[in-house]
């Protein structure tokens, strides 16, 4: 299938966006009458222009969210045509289908992990400097990370969508560290299941969030004990279409994934990306994104996108990396949109062969993103009742300020650090409740969540009914509730279900579980 082409953030960014697209997304208007009249309306269409190539593509089964992608010539107008797709009335939007690349560049409790010591992120004592030749650091230049496991080392209930290259998923720093399936690969004419990679942008992404901790070997992830969800969207050059990404946003929404990492970018709005990261914050997943390397205040999606927190990147004195160590024309990217910043410069972490080596550390807002990424999962494993908005609101508010150059951090939010260096430890020392929080919500937890068949669901003592439904909206138990505040239940089929809990003073409370194997 044709896709908008993402790039990693290593450097962690590339952006390929001088590159030539011969494909576009649409979206027809919803005032036909089944996919016969859909499938109609596109081949009527494209016989108005020299399409090669027409492709349905379902981005999400339980949303019946329907695009199609069409292939033109190399040579071909595509604002024009698009312009001209317009004209018909039958088109609800249409679009380039972009190209997003990766946005990186090569270059008190203590772990026993070997290489720890090189993870200046986590916990900065200046000693890099001594394994770096030329690269200084400065001590407490870091996330506060030791402090903050004290506090809380992760949860296995909270999944993390890894939207990225693929990886390694026989390293050893990431055993039982994976979501039931693993993940799926959504690049077109590509092995659905196949999740290897030549690129170890992902590996070194799912390390910096996921690492096995006190193991003996390697390194340390931020949270020790969520599990990790991997959809490859970016093929070994780092780079992939839109179509890939919003796929797998809707895949992981639509299978309990409660985080969303995205090191990756480009220069282009999109209508499809847009919806898909809007699916995201309004079914209770945080997403993550990297601001771009090009030094540039440039607006970089999906950073850009309202909700998702954006990430930039510093270096090991807590300035803003400008540029990354041992490039030339690089930076974090910088601009209105920029949520926080946090360690990506030099960072050391997995790679897909298993070895180490200094070389093979990392620079770029793809390694900046995943350390917030993996602080917003230990938020969720401390209250999974959180928001989006409540995780961003948190991290935001206990970002150290002022800890950089002070000619770009000045006091308050600016648009080079955001709201500051994230701290770990203070975010989740925070006793962060949204004034428009409904404290009845609160009481109603369904645990475990995925659940091998049974599960347990907690409310408040005023639920007058429970009623559980399928994805594609069909009853499958209903329960009624005489004073209870907690009830147990068993569904057998493997899925994703919705429960409602309807209370007595007319209020109605929904939550999802996953059904596994």
């Amino acid at each position: 299938m044709k896709r908008n082409y993402f790039v990693l953030f290593l450097f962690s960014i590339i952006f390929i966006d001088g590159q030539t697209v011969n494909k576009i997304i649409i979206k027809l208007k919803d005032n036909s009458h089944g996919e016969l009249s859909h499938a109609n309306k596109v081949s009527k269409i494209n016989k108005l222009f020299s399409s090669n190539k027409t492709e349905r593509i379902v981005l999400s089964e339980k949303d019946n969210n329907t695009i199609y992608t069409i292939e033109f010539p190399e040579n071909a107008d595509i604002k024009k045509i698009i312009e001209e797709y317009y004209k018909t009335g039958e088109i609800e939007y249409a679009e380039p289908n972009y190209i997003y690349t990766t946005q990186t560049q090569s270059t008190f409790i203590r772990p026993n992990d070997p290489y720890y010591n090189y993870q200046w992120g986590l916990h900065n004592d200046g000693s890099i400097s001594a394994a770096i030749k030329n690269y200084p650091s400065k001590n407490g230049a870091d996330i506060n990370m030791e402090k903050a496991w004290e506090i809380e080392k992760g949860s296995d209930s909270i999944i993390v969508a890894i939207i990225d290259t693929g990886l390694n998923v026989n390293h050893p720093e990431l055993k039982n560290r994976f979501w039931a399936n693993i993940g799926k690969n959504f690049i077109e004419n590509q092995n659905p299941k196949d999740l290897s990679s030549t690129n170890d942008h992902a590996t070194n992404v799912a390390g910096i969030i996921g690492a096995n901790a006190n193991n003996g070997i390697g390194f340390t992830g931020i949270d020790w004990n969520c599990k990790l969800m991997i959809l490859k969207v970016l093929d070994n050059d780092g780079s992939g279409y839109t179509t890939s990404i919003a796929e797998a946003i809707h895949y992981a929404v639509d299978n309990g994934a409660r985080v969303i990492n995205l090191s990756l970018g480009s220069k282009n709005y999109s209508q499809s990306m847009s919806l898909a990261i809007e699916k995201a914050l309004k079914n209770n997943v945080v997403v993550v994104a990297a601001m771009g390397n090009e030094n540039s205040m440039i607006e970089n999606y999906p950073a850009a996108y309202p909700g998702v927190i954006a990430v930039g990147a510093i270096n090991a004195e807590s300035n803003r990396s400008n540029p990354f160590y041992r490039t030339w024309n690089t930076g974090s990217n910088y601009g209105n949109h920029i949520s926080v910043v946090a360690p990506g410069d030099v960072i050391c972490s997995i790679y897909d062969n298993a070895s180490f080596n200094l070389n093979n550390c990392l620079s770029g807002t793809s390694q900046a993103s995943p350390h917030v990424t993996g602080l917003a999962s230990l938020l969720l494993a401390q209250d999974p009742h959180r928001t989006p908005a409540d995780i961003k609101t948190i991290i935001e508010k206990t970002a150290d300020d002022q800890m950089g150059n002070p000619l770009e951090d000045t006091p308050g939010w600016d648009k080079y650090y955001g709201f500051g260096r994230i701290n770990a430890y203070r975010a989740l020392s925070e006793k962060y409740v949204d004034k428009n929080t409904d404290l009845t919500e609160k009481k109603v937890k369904v645990y475990p969540n995925p659940a091998k068949q049974n599960f347990i669901c907690d409310f408040p003592s005023n639920t007058k009914q429970i009623i559980i439904f399928s994805n594609v909206g069909q009853i499958i138990q209903s329960k009624n509730i005489n004073g209870l505040t907690s009830d147990s239940f068993y569904i057998s089929e493997p899925g994703i279900y919705f429960i409602h809990f309807k209370l007595d003073n007319g209020k109605k409370i929904s939550k999802k579980i996953s059904i596994i194997k």
